[in-house]
């Protein structure tokens, strides 16, 4: 897996898509849900608290998504 910076939409709809809904359906079965089309946001209704749940969650999933990226044997990119 590979992050770089994208400054065209080409570079984005290069990503790899299915490892990308992989990590979000990770990070629902850790409480985090994420939209999967990029806008993201915060609002002031989340406390300290909540960032901080949210930020565990999605560690956990990150974690999960490599090794289960690491054990099916795939190069990723």
């Amino acid at each position: 897996m590979c992050i770089r910076d994208s400054c065209r939409y080409r570079d984005v709809m290069d990503n790899d898509w299915p490892l990308f809904h992989r990590f979000c359906a990770a990070c629902l079965r850790h409480g985090v849900y994420l939209h999967t089309m990029w806008h993201h946001g915060i609002s002031t209704a989340h406390s300290d608290a909540d960032i901080d749940r949210a930020l565990e969650g999605i560690e956990a999933a990150f974690r999960d998504t490599l090794a289960e990226s690491s054990s099916d044997g795939k190069e990723r990119t």
